[in-house]
């Protein structure tokens, strides 16, 4: 049994950095706030994984999330999560512990999961007008056109002066 100068390690919460009601998936992410608390006597370095609540797949995440947390003591470590599916999503994240344990919640451990969001395709920022290129396109052949006129009345002109 083990029970002195051990860490005791828990979430304490899964939480956006913003608010937000959507997101969209052709975004940089969602930012995240993991709160980790240990409740041991030993500090101990923390790594966690999360995936998506509905389906179970692991979440697309920027980085692999961790950290030191000292006894006694509440962490809040940042990540982003991306998501490629468009519905409502959330998280639900686990702690890692070493698979030497026998009792894998020895150390602590545990999950905590995230709100819902809802991702959304991005929409264009752009109007899609093709005015601007029919614009450009106008000018450039009044410019050839002038350009072809002046260079037929100057030939014209130098033919006269020939005869």
């Amino acid at each position: 049994v083990i029970d002195g100068n051990t860490p005791q390690i828990e979430f304490v919460s899964v939480d956006y950095q913003e608010p937000t009601e959507s997101v969209s998936r052709g975004s940089s992410g969602v930012g995240m706030m993991a709160t980790i608390a240990n409740r041991g006597t030993a500090p101990a370095i923390v790594y966690f994984t999360c995936d998506v609540t509905e389906t179970g797949i692991a979440a697309q995440m920027t980085s692999f999330p961790g950290g030191l947390v000292v006894a006694g003591e509440e962490v809040t470590i940042q990540f982003s999560w991306m998501n490629s599916d468009v519905d409502n999503a959330g998280l639900t994240c686990e702690i890692l512990t070493p698979t030497q344990l026998v009792d894998e919640y020895a150390f602590g451990g545990g999950t905590a999961s995230s709100e819902q969001i809802t991702w959304i395709d991005a929409e264009d920022d752009e109007d899609g007008s093709i005015l601007p290129v029919v614009v450009a396109f106008v000018i450039a052949v009044v410019a050839m056109a002038a350009f072809f006129f002046k260079m037929t009345k100057s030939s014209e002109e130098d033919e006269e002066e020939l005869y």
